[in-house]
C-alpha cells in the first residue's frame, strides 16, 4: 500500500496522519520536507501512526531524522496511535526514548498544550 500523508491543524499543532506502509521503496516519505516547510509558522507537530500497517528501518530512520530537524528548529514532536507492530519496531529501535509517544491524539495534544 502506497504511503499517504494527510495534514490538518488543531490550534497551533500540525497533525500529520500517515496511512499505509513506512517501508523502503522508491517513494520518499517527505515528512522532513513538510515539517521544515511548516516550521516557520508551526512549532508543534504530531505524527499519527494509527493507520501505518508496516514500518521498517527506513521508516524508523525518517522519524529519527524528523526529530532532529524539529529540535534544530526549536519545535516539538509527538507520536500517537502506534499499533502493536509499529510500536514494537519503534521500541526495539529505542525511538520512544527520543520522541514522546502517546496512545491517542488527545493525550499527545494535551502534552503539547502543557509545553
Amino acid at each position: 500500500m502506497a504511503l499517504e500523508k494527510k495534514t490538518r491543524k488543531h490550534g497551533d499543532v500540525l497533525i500529520i496522519s500517515m496511512v499505509g506502509n513506512m517501508v523502503i521503496s522508491d517513494e520518499h516519505f517527505e515528512l522532513m520536507k513538510l515539517v521544515l516547510k511548516e516550521s516557520k509558522n508551526t512549532k508543534k507537530f504530531l505524527v499519527d501512526l494509527g493507520k501505518v500497517e508496516k514500518m521498517d528501518s527506513a521508516g524508523v530512520g525518517e522519524l529519527v531524522a524528523l526529530n532532529v530537524a524539529v529540535k534544530e528548529n526549536d519545535a516539538q514532536l509527538r507520536l500517537a496511535n502506534l499499533d502493536d507492530r509499529v510500536g514494537k519496531v519503534l521500541q526495539m529501535a529505542l525511538v520512544h526514548k527520543m520522541i514522546p509517544t502517546f496512545d491517542t491524539q488527545k493525550e499527545a495534544l494535551a502534552s503539547l498544550a502543557d509545553d
